[in-house]
């Protein structure tokens, strides 16, 4: 059993290591993070103030919080370039 997570907690660590080698070191990351929580959260006030004016069923509530969802994520996330941190 320890053997087990031994080897799932090193194999863990080397792939992480890993990422941060590829992704350009911990200053990179914390920026990737930082700019796509941004991003999540400024998209997370535009579709609940969409739905608080929203007063249909269910669905159509699923639906335009997908569609404000997208339309404001994406192009922050392009403003951001989140989308050059992905192309590495």
């Amino acid at each position: 059993m320890f053997a087990v997570v031994v080897g799932i907690g090193s194999g863990a660590t080397l792939g992480l290591l890993e990422v941060i080698r590829i992704l350009g070191g911990l200053r990179a990351i914390v920026s990737l993070l930082l700019r796509g929580g941004l991003a999540g959260a400024l998209a997370l006030f535009a579709t609940d103030t969409a739905l608080v004016y929203c007063d249909g069923p269910p669905f159509c509530r699923l639906l335009l919080a997908a569609v404000v969802t997208a339309l404001t994520f994406f192009p922050l996330a392009w403003l951001l370039g989140l989308t050059k941190s992905l192309r590495r």
